[in-house]
């Protein structure tokens, strides 16, 4: 009887090992997901491994899993390797196409459970105001693989993961767009060392100001200005490739040498608001709000800028322009 049921278990190993070698000697899976997200929203969660942990589907299979990155910051060159449990193994990733927000390409490279070298790319495109984004991965098929194929495909066993990683990759894509639109009020306080009538001054002379305004590595060749309740302001500012962007305003509350309430819209250059599309940087509302306040502190003179109602996506742009001009502003003082 023993040796019946030998012969029988030794029948189904060769079975199994001659229905391994019928097997395809490469893989291909994909799977897709419609976004509500634009392009560039679900590209950031790409291009950038540290992005990875909000979506990853092998990220909560060991939550201490050793992470290391190297190479660039992200895109092409950035290098995320990784040592974990035996769900995750151990292997390394390196992007090695991140072409303008439809593409990413890497290399995926497995030392354990078992050595080999896959292809993963992520394709986005657009549908209305949503992305559509495909995930493939291809690479060898070793003998064991074809093993494993005689009882359960290749597209079974990871095909569940990436369904699994384009769920939440959607989830948390959708999140940051509606975040990226909410209103926020920008404020920067600063400190200069100049009388309050001076830096009152350099806010409400269109010469003064014309000789400070506009971030680094922008001139201000237009500052026209009525400054009294109800007056208008066009100014303009002059990059070094001579490209020109011009906003408008209206002044809504002075009170001298304490506070300057107005408007700030992009326009054209004979003051006519216009969208920000205009200027490629659609989403912004045609109206923003501004507030200045100016408070002795001693020697210094405190101004704080608030700029309201900014779309969360711009926030770290728009903050940036007002440090860059108000460090020339110091400068100038």
């Amino acid at each position: 009887m023993l040796k019946k049921i030998a012969i029988g278990l030794i029948a189904v190993v060769i079975v199994i090992l001659a229905l391994a070698t019928t097997k395809p000697d490469t893989f291909s899976i994909e799977r897709s997901v419609k976004i509500d997200a634009p392009l560039a929203v679900v590209y950031s969660f790409i291009d950038d491994f540290h992005r990875w942990t909000a979506w990853s589907p092998w990220e909560k299979m060991d939550p201490g899993m050793k992470r290391t990155y190297s190479g660039a910051e992200k895109g092409v060159g950035a290098i995320y390797a990784w040592e974990g449990n035996s769900q995750v193994g151990q292997g390394r990733m390196e992007i090695t196409e991140a072409n303008n927000v439809t593409r990413v390409a890497l290399n995926l490279d497995f030392v354990t459970p078992m050595e080999t070298k896959n292809k993963v790319e992520f394709q986005i495109g657009g549908y209305n105001e949503g992305s559509e984004l495909t995930w493939r991965m291809t690479g060898p098929s070793p003998y064991i693989s074809k093993v494993m194929q005689v009882f359960v495909s290749m597209d079974a066993l990871l095909g569940k993961d990436l369904e699994a990683g384009l769920a939440d990759l959607k989830a948390a894509a959708e999140a940051a767009d509606v975040a990226a639109k909410q209103p926020q009020d920008v404020v920067i306080t600063r400190f200069f060392d100049a009388s309050r009538a001076s830096v009152w001054k350099a806010w409400t002379d269109p010469t003064f100001i014309a000789r400070w305004w506009g971030p680094t590595g922008y001139t201000s060749p237009v500052w026209r200005m009525d400054f009294r309740e109800g007056g208008k302001y066009l100014s303009a500012i002059k990059g070094a490739d001579d490209s020109m962007y011009w906003a408008t305003g209206t002044y809504t509350k002075i009170v001298p040498q304490e506070r300057i309430e107005m408007t700030d819209s992009f326009a054209d250059s004979q003051g006519n608001v216009v969208p920000s599309s205009v200027y490629g940087m659609p989403g912004l509302p045609e109206v923003l709000h501004v507030t200045l306040t100016f408070e002795e502190e001693g020697s210094k003179t405190k101004l704080t800028l608030t700029h309201k109602g900014v779309p969360g996506g711009f926030v770290d742009l728009d903050r940036a322009g007002w440090d860059q001009s108000l460090d020339k502003l110091a400068a100038t003082l």
